[in-house]
């Protein structure tokens, strides 16, 4: 089957209609050696999907024209559990802190603006939200006690913020001298989650009292104690992932585990960053599966544009490192496959059954190109998924090769 570039987006709104596992990756900040590591999975069964754990990252202390966050302690060397990190899933830009100043990069590792704490001490979480009934896009950050909503620079680095929702009292995560260590937006309660040092979590309203899922302790096979981090998942709706600094566990808004998924396929995991982590950020953008194939040369690799959120017009898929002057098609799928296919000419596919097929389209000299591929709004939280892959037919009738494969699926901004 072939179908047009123009019917990609409605080929792949129609086949997210056909699974329900998920894919999606976090991020967290290590401050020895200064670093955000970008992490998936870990990888799980006998093909060893998705790919992870360590999917990327780069080190936050660079040249820059302004100040920006440096080392630290971090959750195994610090007293007070300073440090945070998070995503605006929106503009594809991580935010790190090391408690003193709170800087923005692209995925790409290159500093955009930087600004100090605007709080009193030092930061220990970092959340970010997008537009809502309660905000505009704003970078929640807490200092352990009091949380405050600020729309953070695009650019340069101004002395200070203002105040979207000033700094209010984060609620007490039990009794002995309680630190918030992170904060969370939930786009489907709107409300805010904090972990705890007590090993606590707990739920309210932006600059107000208790929300409707209180405070909680997680029940999971890890033991995770104090808790440094968490991240709201935002693509499968009441769950969240939490750490410890060394184990990172998913649980439901209850605190009990959270079924196991295609992109998480363990309740518990170990952090597998240099060092351990003081935050976590959740990452919408899909993630790959498989290795690819082509016994006769270089593997072609799918990428995207943007991140998987419902809606998100922007969203587009990527081919690069292709052979130039070959044919490729997009294959679409309802589920990954394990063991693989074989396609002919030592090549393989990581996807089956095949629902639809985009193509053929020629690959340029540069071996490359982007297509659009636009997610609508209301499949968010919906269980819908899909998942991708690149056949690429040589010139010549020279072969066949294909890309690792990809995991879509749409999150809440």
């Amino acid at each position: 089957m072939s179908l047009s570039l123009r019917t990609l987006g409605l080929a792949a709104s129609a086949l997210l209609v056909a699974s329900s596992a998920n894919a999606q990756s976090i991020w967290g900040i290590c401050g020895p050696p200064a670093g955000l590591v970008n992490q998936a999975g870990p990888p799980a069964g006998a093909c060893n999907y998705p790919t992870g754990p360590n999917i990327g990252g780069f080190p936050y202390a660079v040249p820059f024209g302004c100040p920006l966050p440096g080392p630290f302690p971090g959750p195994a060397g610090g007293l007070f559990p300073a440090g945070d990190v998070t995503v605006d899933r929106i503009n594809d830009i991580v935010y790190a802190s090391d408690g003193i100043t709170i800087a923005s990069y692209n995925k790409a590792g290159v500093p955009l603006a930087s600004f100090p704490n605007p709080l009193p001490g030092m930061v220990t979480g970092l959340g970010w939200s997008a537009p809502n009934p309660i905000a505009p896009a704003v970078l929640w950050i807490t200092n352990g006690f009091l949380c405050c909503a600020v729309i953070p620079p695009a650019a340069g680095c101004p002395g200070g913020v203002p105040f979207v929702i000033p700094p209010f009292a984060v609620l007490p995560g039990g009794a002995g001298g309680a630190i918030a260590t992170d904060v969370d937006f939930d786009p489907s309660s709107l409300t805010l989650f904090f972990s705890h040092n007590t090993g606590a979590i707990t739920n309210q309203f932006p600059a107000g009292g208790p929300g409707p899922f209180g405070i909680f302790f997680p029940m999971v096979p890890c033991n995770m104690g104090p808790l440094t981090g968490l991240a709201i998942d935002t693509a499968h709706c009441k769950t969240m992932y939490i750490t410890n600094g060394g184990n990172v566990a998913r649980i439901d808004f209850a605190g009990n585990p959270a079924p196991v998924t295609f992109y998480a396929p363990f309740v518990c995991w170990p952090w597998t960053g240099p060092s351990q982590t003081s935050g976590l950020g959740f990452d919408a953008t899909p993630v790959k599966f498989g290795t690819g194939s082509d016994p006769a040369g270089s593997i072609p690799q799918i990428g995207t544009i943007g991140e998987a959120l419902s809606p998100n017009p922007g969203f587009g898929l990527t081919l690069s490192n292709a052979t130039p002057g070959g044919q490729a098609f997009l294959l679409l799928s309802p589920a990954p496959i394990c063991p693989t296919v074989p396609v002919g000419f030592g090549a393989f596919i990581h996807v089956f059954p095949i629902s639809s097929i985009v193509g053929p389209i020629g690959v340029p000299a540069t071996g490359g190109f982007g297509i659009p591929a636009p997610i609508p709004a209301g499949f968010a939280c919906s269980g819908l998924t899909a998942y991708v892959e690149w056949l690429v037919v040589k010139p010549g009738g020279a072969g066949l090769e294909t890309s690792p494969g990809l995991h879509i699926r749409p999150a809440n901004p």
